[in-house]
C-alpha cells in the first residue's frame, strides 16, 4: 500500500475539507482527489461520501481509517529499521577455542540467530590453555582474541575480566571405561573409597574449593591428589593412562576419547558462560549485549 496514499486519506479523514488537506501536505487539491479515487479504486469501496459540509467517511471509510493509521505507523517502523540496518559496518569478532574451551556451545547457540545477525562476522581464533592461566589472561583476552566459551570461577580473574553466564555445570568424575566407577550413573562421596582422586588445588577456585569441601567432609577416607589449579590436557591423559579419577565437569564430557563423565551427587556447580575482557572495544561490547538479549 502505497504511503502517501494513505497519508492523503487520514489528512482527509481528519480534517473533513479539500482545501485543509491541500495546504496540510503541500499538493494542489486536484491532487488530493486524485490520490482518494485512486486509493477507493485499489480497494473496491467508498471511503467518503462528498458533500457540501465536505468529506465524511463511509463505515468501510472509519473501519480503514483504523487500519491506515497502524499500517503506516508499522510502515515508518520498518523503514527507519532498515536504514539502521543499511547503516551498519561490518563487525568482526575474535572467538576463542582451545582444547579445554572448545567454541562449540557458543557456535551451537549462534547458529540459531546468525542470520538475524548479517553484519556480525565471527572468526575463530586457536589459543594453547596455559596462555590463559592467572595473571596471563590479561595478555591474551582483548588482545589475541576478543571472547571465549568456557568455566569462570577463578579467583584472580574477577578483578581483571567480565563474564556473561550462560548455566551452571555439574560436577562430575571423568574415568577409564574399564575403571571400577565407570558403570555407575552417579558417583557418591563414598564410592571413592580405596581410590586416589585428582582435582584442582582449591584455593583459586571457590565452587572447588566448596566442591573438596563436601567430599572431605562427607567421606574423610578420601585420597585427593592435587594437580595444577588450571587444568590442561595433560591432566586427562594422566587420569586416562594411570586409571585415576578426576573432577571434571558436565561441559567436558567429550573431551577426551578415553574417558567417560559421571555425575557426582552434589548441588554444588560451576558458573560457565562468555569470558571477556574489561576494557573491551565498542564491537565486543555490542556483541555481549546481543548475546544477553538471545539468552
Amino acid at each position: 500500500m502505497n504511503n502517501e496514499l494513505l497519508e492523503t486519506f487520514i489528512n482527509l479523514a481528519d480534517t473533513g475539507s479539500l482545501s485543509k488537506t491541500s495546504e496540510k501536505i503541500f499538493i494542489s487539491k486536484p491532487g488530493v482527489l486524485k490520490r482518494i479515487n485512486e486509493l477507493e479504486k485499489n480497494l473496491g469501496v467508498r471511503l467518503f461520501v462528498r458533500s457540501n459540509k465536505g468529506f465524511v467517511m463511509t463505515s468501510q471509510g472509519r473501519y480503514f481509517y483504523r487500519k491506515a493509521k497502524l499500517m503506516l505507523t508499522y510502515s515508518h517502523h520498518v523503514m527507519s529499521d532498515i536504514k539502521n540496518m543499511k547503516g551498519d559496518e561490518p563487525m568482526v569478532i575474535r572467538f576463542g577455542s582451545s582444547l579445554l574451551n572448545p567454541a562449540t556451545c557458543f557456535n551451537n547457540l549462534w547458529s540459531k540467530y546468525k542470520l538475524q545477525y548479517p553484519n556480525i562476522k565471527i572468526d575463530l581464533v586457536s589459543f594453547d590453555d596455559k596462555n590463559i592461566k592467572g595473571e596471563h589472561i590479561s595478555e591474551y583476552l582483548g588482545k589475541k582474541f576478543d571472547a571465549f566459551i568456557g568455566v569462570f570461577d577463578s579467583i584472580e580473574w574477577y578483578k581483571k575480566i567480565s563474564f556473561l553466564k550462560m548455566k551452571d555445570c555439574h560436577f562430575c568424575v571423568a574415568v577409564s571405561p574399564t575403571h571400577h566407577l565407570a558403570h555407575k550413573k552417579i558417583i557418591r562421596p563414598s564410592d571413592l573409597t580405596g581410590y586416589q582422586f585428582m582435582m584442582p588445588k582449591t584455593n583459586s577456585s571457590p565452587s572447588v574449593t566448596a566442591l573438596e569441601k563436601y567430599l572431605v567432609e562427607s567421606n574423610p577416607k578420601i585420597d585427593i591428589v592435587h594437580t595444577i589449579s588450571n587444568y590442561n590436557i595433560n591432566i586427562f591423559n594422566g587420569a586416562s593412562d594411570n586409571s585415576i579419577p578426576m573432577m571434571s565437569i558436565a561441559c567436558w564430557s567429550d573431551l577426551h576419547p578415553n574417558l567417560i563423565t559421571i555425575p557426582i551427587d552434589s548441588n554444588i556447580k560451576i558458573p560457565y558462560g562468555i569470558i571477556y575482557s574489561k576494557s573491551n572495544n565498542k564491537e565486543t561490547e555490542k556483541f555481549i549485549d546481543i548475546i544477553k538479549d538471545i539468552i
